[in-house]
């Protein structure tokens, strides 16, 4: 039996997630949308950047070191454009100068891979309160 549109439960909130690793990328969407999040991935931060990201309340999950665009440039370049969304950075390894700089910056929260899932989404549901435009 088919479930009336006028009973779905409304996401969480929504989720850009950002990170040039595929299986992370599709780990993490399974994940938060198992969790009752929206999801979109994307590839880069320039795929990112060229995609309007009108849906709100959202957050962007990214991955601080990347390929020709890093999360820290990402979020600079963001903050440039007048893009305000609120930035979780995920790593595999960061100097403590890095988390630092992009908490300096309004990053919402800084996690180190492995993480714990609720470590994620109290991250992630804080973003989602931030302001955002």
């Amino acid at each position: 039996m088919d479930t009336p549109v006028s009973d779905a439960v409304a996401p969480l909130g929504h989720v850009y997630v950002v990170d040039d690793n595929t299986d992370v990328s599709y780990h993490l969407s399974e994940l938060l949308c198992m969790l009752g999040y929206s999801v979109e991935t994307f590839a880069s931060a320039d795929a990112f950047l060229a995609h309007d990201a009108s849906i709100r309340p959202a957050v962007l999950l990214v991955d601080m070191h990347m390929p020709r665009k890093s999360g820290s440039q990402l979020q600079q370049e963001l903050q440039q454009l007048g893009r305000k969304i609120p930035v979780v950075f995920i790593s595999g390894g960061c100097q403590a100068s890095d988390m630092e700089e992009a908490l300096r910056r309004g990053a919402g929260g800084f996690l180190s891979k492995p993480f714990s899932r609720h470590a994620l989404c109290a991250l992630l549901d804080r973003g989602l309160q931030m302001p955002q435009a």
